[in-house]
């Protein structure tokens, strides 16, 4: 359940935060007018950290700009930008639908392939807006030289009707315009770069062509380009070092060759001189395929992949959509209704353990809720330790895995028939160690394989990882060194593993490095933007830096997401509000605590010393 409160902000009535990073925020909003005027939009908010540092309103500012002058149906629309208070903000367009880094994502876990038709009208569309924004003009008729510098999978949306909308110009740049960045500092996903991004030289529009080529890969594929972790994967992007995809699926005609072939170049001088020209490539492709994809195709894809979703975020939306100035409303996460439920009371309160690989987050709330800290929060003496527990990973088994063991041979290029065997033999054996919990054993033999046969790899690297977290977490306590060294090893055989990065931060909190362990949580938002235990641990971590506003700030953003642990979170978050003096938003935040479950026994005692103080 969600509580909903809505808050004016200007002519905005601001209703639910549906985004958050480390600069700004994203809310659903209605525009309000005269006569009862209404118009659902989104609502970008720079943070109160923000708000203080000149660079980042000066980039915030450029990018309302810039995106303002763009008005294209492949280019998400800017509607109002302006600072209410010490808030600057920009509003646009309420986009319903998912960005393509999900779209790819939620395929991929359900096994569903994005067929080449869809896939190449995608990214027809992408073409098509960019060669908008690389043509504009400022208004005396002066090219503008737009360059997005950030064309990647979260940067394409995809709405359930179909259509297709570049978002966030936040880095993009206009040559004419007095936006510099520092010599040698590279802005953007390093693994849809172009060389020349990469190499942190000057560029212009022909390197958001080469990032499309990134994201046609990625869809024709089904795997990325440039694999690895960052480092690795600047490296191959400099280098232009990659997998040809006609050896990775069959079917790449000489026309969607001809494509890539004139994308993948070392020098902008031979790739295609605009992006009309790479659109009016792949629509060559689609004619030679015979293919007459549209909109609607497009749509039916989305509605079929995301169906239960869309019906709950369609009930979401009409309930939020009646919110008046000064209400609130509860809503049903799951199904959008919004008939209330009283929290379950527990016989004994537990505070929950968050269960990670490694560690027991809740254990910081544990370390929060202690006697001892309640008494040092008033008598301003000491400061909570987060409990040292350690816990057994989960193991995960790939499809890969379990196509092996259950009799389905890959042939591996490179190695003999007894070399194969030997390779399977290992396979297997890692297997079963993995699920056995023998970690020791299972990365060993994961070793073996990765070293003797690099063309297998992509078969085994996320169960690798998983092995080598399991190790880590068997060795924490006793050398959190290697535990350490084994965590950055799984990081680097599967970049994409959240739960790696969360670990190697939580590792690092338990040996109060706490700068290192912000690094490694920022990291995970950067992953997944709704891990609200990142949230709550980095609430914890900036109280031990002493930058309470960036606490407070954290600590919300995970109680809006609504995990079942609200109660535990308030507490966290009353002690921030009390340290920074807001004694009457602390007492609220306890009496919310107690509400949601009556024997939170910390807020009751917080509660009871508070009122005892007025």
């Amino acid at each position: 359940m969600a509580i909903l409160e809505s808050t004016q902000f200007g002519k905005y009535l601001l209703l639910d935060r549906i985004g958050m990073g480390g600069m700004a925020e994203l809310h659903r909003a209605k525009m309000l007018g005269e006569a009862g005027f209404e118009k659902l939009v989104a609502v970008k908010k720079l943070l109160p950290s923000s708000a203080s540092e000149s660079e980042v309103v000066e980039a915030f500012i450029h990018e309302a700009k810039l995106a303002a002058l763009l008005h294209h149906q492949n280019i998400v629309q800017i509607y109002d930008f302006g600072h209410i208070g010490n808030a600057y903000f920009l509003s646009m367009e309420y986009l319903f639908g998912k960005d393509l880094q999900t779209l790819i994502k939620t395929a991929r876990s359900q096994r569903i392939t994005i067929s080449k038709e869809l896939a190449l009208f995608i990214v027809a569309r992408i073409c098509e807006g960019l060669d908008y924004a690389h043509n504009m003009k400022a208004h005396d008729g002066t090219p503008l030289h737009i360059i997005h510098r950030d064309i990647s999978p979260p940067n394409i949306f995809i709405t359930y009707d179909g259509q297709v909308k570049i978002i966030d110009f936040g880095i993009a740049k206009a040559a004419s315009k007095k936006v510099s960045t520092q010599d040698g500092l590279i802005k953007g996903k390093v693994h849809y770069m172009s060389p020349e991004q990469a190499q942190g030289l000057e560029m212009d529009h022909r390197s958001d062509i080469f990032s499309v080529g990134v994201v046609l890969y990625e869809l024709i594929t089904g795997a990325r380009m440039f694999p690895g972790d960052t480092l690795t994967a600047l490296k191959k992007v400099q280098a232009l070092d990659y997998e040809p995809p006609a050896r990775r699926i069959e079917g790449i005609t000489p026309e969607l060759q001809q494509v890539f072939d004139t994308v993948f170049v070392m020098d902008p001088d031979k790739r295609y001189q605009s992006s009309g020209e790479m659109y009016t490539g792949i629509e060559h492709c689609m004619q030679q395929f015979g293919y007459h994809p549209t909109a609607r195709m497009l749509s039916g894809f989305m509605k079929a992949l995301f169906n239960s979703q869309i019906a709950s975020e369609k009930q979401t939306l009409s309930r939020i959509m009646k919110i008046e100035p000064g209400e609130s409303v509860t809503i049903d996460s799951e199904t959008g209704s919004n008939d209330a439920k009283k929290p379950e009371t527990a016989r004994g309160f537990k505070y929950r353990s968050i269960a990670i690989p490694l560690l027991i987050l809740g254990a910081l709330v544990t370390a929060l809720f202690t006697g001892s800290f309640i008494n040092s929060l008033f008598k301003s003496s000491g400061a909570p330790h987060p409990i040292q527990n350690v816990q057994e990973p989960k193991s995960v088994v790939s499809a890969t895995a379990e196509k092996t063991e259950a009799g389905m041979r890959i042939q591996v290029p490179n190695l003999n028939k007894a070399e194969q065997e030997r390779l399977f033999s290992n396979l297997s054996t890692a297997k079963k160690s993995l699920k056995k919990k023998d970690y020791a054993t299972a990365v060993s033999r994961f070793r073996a394989i990765w070293e003797v046969s690099p063309d297998f790899r992509d078969n085994i690297s996320i169960d690798y990882a998983n092995a080598l977290i399991g190790q880590a977490g068997s060795v924490s306590t006793q050398d959190p060194d290697q535990a350490e060294a084994l965590l950055l090893s799984a990081i680097d055989m599967h970049p994409g593993s959240i739960d790696a990065l969360f670990t190697l931060a939580t590792l690092r909190l338990r040996n109060k490095r706490y700068p290192e362990a912000i690094q490694a949580y920022r990291k995970v938002l950067l992953l997944d933007e709704s891990h609200h235990k990142a949230y709550f641990n980095l609430g914890f971590l900036y109280m031990m830096v002493d930058d309470l506003e960036k606490s407070e700030t954290m600590y919300t953003a995970a109680l809006e997401m609504a995990p079942d642990y609200q109660d535990e979170i308030l507490v966290n978050l009353a002690i921030v509000l009390y340290k920074q003096g807001k004694r009457d938003a602390c007492l609220e935040r306890l009496n919310e605590a107690v509400k949601i479950n009556p024997e939170n026994n910390p807020a009751r005692q917080m509660l009871t010393r508070l009122n005892s103080e007025s």
